[in-house]
């Protein structure tokens, strides 16, 4: 899900949020015009004649969002407001990968959509410039075991997984330090692999641990240990 990523929390990664639209506004060009008397052509521009170059003002963001119903709107606005309301965050959208703002943020108050569903805006107040970002941000990831069945009981973290990260510059690498949960059982067992917010998931059969038997031997009888214990 796509989204926008304020400081280090990303609005659908860590918030579940649903980014319905975004406007990302032109910084006001500050111009500075002279009166000058008998003059024919109208006032002087003098935009450039202190700092030689164009001035510009700051430069408006808007998202608006939307917390889906199965959540405590309350609880999960005051979760936002805490890392983002009045914060001076770095802020790069899913859509403009390329590009990094910089600008004061405020989270707004709750509205209603459709059904429980709440909406809010959050608004940026940033720099003109724009900086350029070869950033590499990771899209998906992808997991694959192929070790075969395994004993109930396994701990899912000593299977060999291999996880492969996909990335926004088309390249993808493989991928340690992820975290596996789950647990197995006999028969089909959904594992989960975790890293930086994503998920994958990968099928392990479990099969039943074999019974051992000890046998005792007396004299030249071969008794079973279930027997003496009768």
């Amino acid at each position: 899900m796509v989204g926008t990523t304020f400081g280090s929390n990303h609005s659908w990664k860590k918030y579940r949020l649903i980014q319905n639209g975004f406007k990302v506004g032109s910084p006001e060009v500050k111009t500075h015009y002279i009166d000058v008397p008998g003059r024919q052509d109208g006032p002087l521009d003098a935009t450039e004649s202190i700092a030689g170059r164009v001035l510009y003002g700051m430069r408006q963001l808007e998202f608006q969002y939307e917390i889906p119903g199965w959540f405590d709107p309350k609880e999960k606005w005051n979760q936002i407001a805490e890392d983002i309301h009045g914060k001076r965050l770095d802020i790069v959208s899913d859509h403009l990968r390329e590009y990094r703002f910089t600008g004061r943020c405020s989270v707004g108050s709750l509205g209603r959509t459709t059904g429980t569903a709440r909406a809010f805006t959050i608004s940026c107040v940033c720099d003109p410039e724009i900086t350029q970002t070869t950033d590499r941000i990771l899209e998906r990831i992808t997991a694959i075991y192929s070790g075969g069945s395994v004993y109930e009981g396994t701990d899912p973290r000593s299977l060999n997984i291999v996880v492969t990260g996909f990335y926004s510059d088309g390249t993808s690498q493989s991928i340690s330090g992820y975290s596996v949960s789950g647990s197995i059982g006999v028969g089909t067992n959904i594992v989960t692999v975790s890293y930086q917010g994503m998920r994958a998931t990968v099928s392990v059969t479990g099969t039943a641990r074999p019974v051992t038997t000890t046998y005792f031997i007396l004299g030249q009888s071969k008794l079973n240990s279930s027997d003496i214990l009768r």
